[in-house]
């Protein structure tokens, strides 16, 4: 499964693909993706079928990296669209 934040329009196909090849080469049951100050951003999580139902957090997970903005107000929109140009 792959959950992608709504709000983080500057991610692309690549930065899904790390996550997804994440998840397969490393054998790992989740990967959720981080900003550059290692905080989880929540821009995109992959996870197999059976993490999706767990009542536990994850133990067998990964991290990759990306630059995904976070669009909330206003001036992050004005910001987000100056970086797309």
């Amino acid at each position: 499964m792959v959950s992608l934040q709504a709000n983080s329009p500057n991610l692309s196909s690549m930065d899904i693909d790390q996550c997804i090849s994440d998840l397969i080469l490393k054998n790992k049951k989740e990967v959720v993706s981080i900003d550059s100050e290692l905080n989880q951003n929540g821009a995109i999580r992959v996870m197999k079928k059976d993490t999706v139902f767990n009542n536990f957090l994850s133990t067998h997970f990964s991290c990759t990296i990306n630059n995904a903005v976070d669009i909330h107000v206003k001036k992050d929109l004005t910001k987000t669209i100056k970086l797309m140009k």
